[in-house]
């Protein structure tokens, strides 16, 4: 799926309550997640919508705590609900366990439209991790304090704007990406998830999506499990993040899946509103799942809990091709 597919006016078509809870599916299914792989099951059952996590389609060796994989699906569950408030829509979140996963119900007591929020609806669908090169113009302060309303006491968050200190930061981020591409296991399982630049791919993350250029996107693969390009990772990486003019980092004093889920729901909201004013955001995963990193990455931000996820924020107009999907009817659970 495409989500420039979708058109959030045909919400006003749907009269059948099943048809328009299966038409919200497509907002929460645009969500990102690490590497593209879209680890969530959906199921509608009469009023009710439950995302799960899908195991089949975790990172075994780089997420083996299935941390990258809750919070992607908090933001899966994050645009199912910033979709329904954006279409009026009364509903009830709870954060549920079972004896294999946590997982997130939503129950829906009124499907009725009102007073639709386009704003947030086109919002999500333009929202994409972003590689770019950033404008050389600060965050706005209103916008900072807005990202800490979102956080609220679900995570906690930090920003790092001083040159001195986010020099610190790169020398961290880059280290730890130095040391991923060194792990065998880690580009094995990479190498996995890059593909080459077509359109038929609906899981990973196409070259054209990560700045590979056209000819190359079809080696990558190969030359990411087999050649050693550590120096090479962190050079191309750092360059983005010295053009940022902030950093943040959002950290939980609870490391445990409905935390995980918490943070990921927060990330999104913030890159949802970010998109409404033109900022952008591009993550680095690296700091914070390889080695022990994450400690000093976290000591840099002065941050108290455990840190989940770090980004780069900034303008730029700037854009790559945004990865398809799978389409609604593949992750749904029957």
């Amino acid at each position: 799926m495409n989500r420039e597919d979708i058109d959030p006016k045909e919400m006003e078509r749907l009269t059948n309550p099943e048809a328009k809870l299966l038409f919200l599916l497509k907002y929460a299914s645009i969500a990102p997640s690490s590497h593209n792989t879209q680890p969530w099951r959906l199921r509608i059952n009469s009023n009710t919508i439950e995302i799960k996590p899908e195991f089949k389609r975790r990172l075994v060796y780089s997420d083996s705590k299935d941390r990258q994989l809750y919070l992607s699906l908090g933001t899966c569950i994050e645009n199912l609900l910033l979709a329904s408030k954006a279409y009026g829509f009364t509903f009830d979140l709870q954060i549920k366990n079972d004896e294999s996963s946590v997982y997130a119900l939503i129950s829906y007591s009124n499907l009725q439209l009102n007073l639709i929020d386009y704003t947030t609806l086109e919002s999500i669908i333009a929202r994409a991790s972003n590689r770019e090169l950033f404008e050389d113009r600060p965050v706005p302060d209103e916008f900072v304090e807005k990202l800490k309303l979102i956080a609220g006491s679900k995570a906690e968050i930090s920003f790092v704007t001083d040159q001195a200190q986010r020099t610190k930061i790169i020398d961290v981020v880059g280290t730890s990406i130095q040391d991923a591409f060194l792990d065998k296991q880690f580009t094995n399982e990479l190498s996995g998830w890059i593909k080459p630049s077509l359109k038929k791919y609906q899981l990973g993350m196409p070259g054209y999506n990560v700045g590979i250029p056209w000819p190359l996107s079809f080696v990558m693969p190969w030359v990411i499990g087999h050649v050693k390009m550590d120096k090479t990772q962190r050079k191309m990486d750092e360059a983005p993040l010295r053009a940022a003019p902030m950093f943040v980092l959002l950290s939980n004093d609870s490391d445990e899946p409905t935390s995980w889920i918490q943070v990921g729901q927060v990330f999104e909201e913030i890159a949802v509103e970010a998109d409404k004013i033109g900022l952008k955001i591009g993550i680095q995963g690296a700091p914070i799942e390889i080695g022990d990193h994450y400690k000093t990455l976290g000591q840099l931000f002065g941050a108290k809990g455990r840190p989940m996820i770090f980004f780069r924020i900034g303008f730029t107009s700037k854009n790559k091709p945004k990865s398809p999907r799978l389409l609604v009817n593949q992750l749904i659970e029957q």
